[in-house]
């Protein structure tokens, strides 16, 4: 079975495919990414937190700190900078814990930082108390429903459907904007989570 390639090489994969679909309609259209966050800068915010991120999620922002200028990660979904991230975990993670909708277990919300966003609704990873791990599972917080849901087993499985999005051509453009014909991410209760069952 052959490795699979490095998360960072999958989203220049989904940047490049969504360029390409932007410049349909507005030829000098690109995404607006940060540079990349510093290690330092990311120990400081671990430190700060008293967690660890998952490698993924360092991947991450060690690929860009997130999306800027006013343009989309992806239609819909903000991908927050680690600072804007951590504002949003410090305005949120005092309100307790929330049970998964689709899993058995309850999660406090000081253990879930929020990289992406659409409006309200928060996409966020999983926090480790103690060592740093592989991956992590991201989960969609809906404050207004009340509910925590497991969107993708790992941030990677969340970054393949977007992928696939784009390559099955779900999208459409509307004047000079993008818009999906299939949904971007779900918020059924009782979903199962994108990505191959372990």
């Amino acid at each position: 079975m052959p490795h699979p390639a490095p998360l960072t090489e999958r989203l220049e994969h989904l940047r490049v495919l969504e360029e390409a679909a932007y410049r349909r309609v507005d030829p000098s259209w690109r995404i607006d990414l940060r540079p990349p966050v510093g290690q330092a800068d990311l120990d400081g915010i671990q430190s700060q937190l008293n967690r660890r991120f998952s490698k993924d999620v360092i991947d991450l922002y060690r690929w860009h700190d997130g999306s800027d200028g006013g343009t989309w990660f992806v239609p819909l979904i903000h991908f927050n900078s680690a600072y804007m991230a951590k504002q949003t975990y410090d305005a949120v993670a005092r309100f307790g814990a929330l049970k998964v909708t689709n899993d058995s277990e309850t999660i406090e919300l000081i253990d879930l930082f929020p990289i992406f966003q659409h409006e309200r609704i928060l996409f966020s990873v999983r926090l480790a108390r103690t060592d740093t791990p592989d991956t992590s599972p991201l989960f969609v917080i809906d404050f207004e429903r009340g509910y925590l849901i497991q969107e993708a087993r790992t941030l990677r499985d969340y970054i393949e459907h977007l992928i696939e999005l784009f390559e099955g051509g779900h999208y459409e453009v509307e004047g000079r904007e993008l818009t999906w014909t299939a949904a971007p991410y779900q918020m059924e209760p009782e979903m199962e989570p994108y990505g191959p069952r372990p």
